[in-house]
């Protein structure tokens, strides 16, 4: 890219990975699985409130739950802005399902002994 000019090479790598916004696609099943694994994710941290309702639980269940959103939201954003058939995206989309679930597996113990497990992904 010089002075302003988009070469063509640049140009049709970046039409083949953004997704046209203003046409409708429907659905992966990649993302609906991601979506799976989420629910599953929340009915986690909902769990986290039966060991007692108290103050200091509720604002670790509200962390927790800050937590699991924001990787939903991003990884959202991403395939939404970004064409979800492509093969570079859908192992990107998996390998945040993986870490989704490893971080539903580490919420009931994410303030004791699977607290680093839970905080690296």
């Amino acid at each position: 890219m010089w002075g302003g000019r988009v070469d063509r090479d640049t140009r049709s790598r970046r039409s083949g990975l953004l997704r046209n916004l203003r046409e409708s696609k429907p659905v992966t099943y990649v993302e609906l699985f991601f979506d799976l694994v989420f629910v599953f994710a929340l009915f986690r941290v909902s769990q986290s409130l039966l060991n007692g309702l108290t103050w200091i639980n509720v604002y670790r269940v509200l962390i927790l739950l800050l937590a699991v959103w924001s990787v939903w939201l991003y990884t959202n954003l991403l395939t939404d802005s970004l064409e979800p058939r492509t093969i570079r995206l859908q192992l990107l989309v998996i390998g945040s399902m993986f870490g989704a679930l490893l971080m539903a597996a580490a919420i009931p113990e994410a303030y004791t002994r699977r607290g680093l497990l839970f905080a690296i992904v």
